[in-house]
């Protein structure tokens, strides 16, 4: 199945650094059935005690499955200030936050491998009239392997002139001038706008705000 597209919740990484989500990669395919194996031939209806029929050909390996996509990588968001568990004061400013970036797209999906050719039916060599021989059938071809799912794009990043994170975070804000850009789009999924990643989101401010306004 496909990978989802990444979501514009966005989270802070390791690093400190705020991220929006990637997209899901997508699922592998499954491998492909083998193929049946033939029918052994018949002997003839004559007297000869070496009357056989030959063997039946055995069936075609099932094709590998295709590999699933990877997803694409979230948009950087911009923010202006940034706060984390933090109550700072911020007054008579002029804040401005850039575009966030655009989510990656992605991955397309791998294709299943053909299947295997079935064997081929044997002959009854030690029968001495050819006229009455039992060939046996010809083996099933394998069956082609699944492909894989397509991976998710990634979500565009956001853009907030102040950006409040943390539940203990309770910053004063008056008397600023608040500009932001623009989210970032969301990445096409390799399965186009099915699983497209979301676009970011974008305001003057985010987050909790008891005390902090324009």
């Amino acid at each position: 199945s496909n990978g989802g597209g990444g979501l514009a919740v966005g989270a802070l990484n390791p690093n400190g650094l705020w991220v929006p989500g990637s997209g899901a990669n997508g699922d592998d395919g499954q491998d492909g059935k083998g193929g049946g194996g033939g029918g052994g031939g018949g002997g003839d209806t004559d007297d000869w005690c070496r009357s056989a029929g030959g063997a039946g050909g055995g069936g075609g390996g099932g094709g590998c499955a295709g590999t699933g996509g990877e997803g694409g990588t979230g948009g950087g968001g911009s923010f202006g200030i940034f706060v984390t568990d933090g109550k700072p004061i911020i007054r008579n400013n002029v804040i401005m936050a850039g575009y966030g970036g655009n989510g990656g797209q992605g991955g397309l999906a791998g294709e299943g491998g053909n299947g295997g050719n079935g064997g081929l039916g044997g002959t009854q060599t030690e029968q001495p009239d050819p006229a009455t021989l039992g060939a046996g059938g010809n083996g099933g071809k394998g069956g082609k392997g699944g492909n894989g799912g397509a991976g998710g794009g990634g979500a565009g990043g956001a853009s907030f002139a102040i950006y409040i994170l943390g539940a203990s975070s309770d910053p004063i804000c008056t008397d600023n001038e608040l500009n932001p850009g623009g989210g970032g789009l969301g990445g096409q999924g390799g399965a186009g706008a099915a699983n497209k990643g979301q676009d970011g989101p974008a305001g003057r401010i985010f987050g909790p705000t008891p005390s902090c306004s324009n």
